[in-house]
C-alpha cells in the first residue's frame, strides 16, 4: 500500500489517458518508482510518454495529472 503522497512530483505516461478513460503513469517515489491510474486534471488526452506533474492524489493509487 502507497504511504506517499505524490502531490507536485512528475511521472511520466506510460498508458495513455483519455478523455473519459484513465490511464497511469509511473512516479519516482523514494528510491524507485511506482505505477498509479491517473485521469487528466482538465479533461484532455494526455499520450503515452508525455510528461505529467500530479495535481491531487487520492491514495492508494490515484493521481489526477496535467502535461508538464
Amino acid at each position: 500500500m502507497d504511504s506517499h503522497d505524490v502531490t507536485g512530483l512528475t511521472g511520466r505516461v506510460v498508458t495513455p489517458i483519455g478523455t473519459e478513460d484513465p490511464g497511469e503513469v509511473v512516479i519516482a517515489v523514494g528510491s524507485g518508482s511506482e505505477t498509479f491510474t491517473a485521469t487528466s486534471a482538465d479533461g484532455a488526452a494526455i499520450p503515452k510518454n508525455a510528461r505529467v506533474v500530479v495535481e491531487e492524489h487520492f491514495p492508494p493509487r490515484h493521481v489526477v495529472v496535467l502535461p508538464y
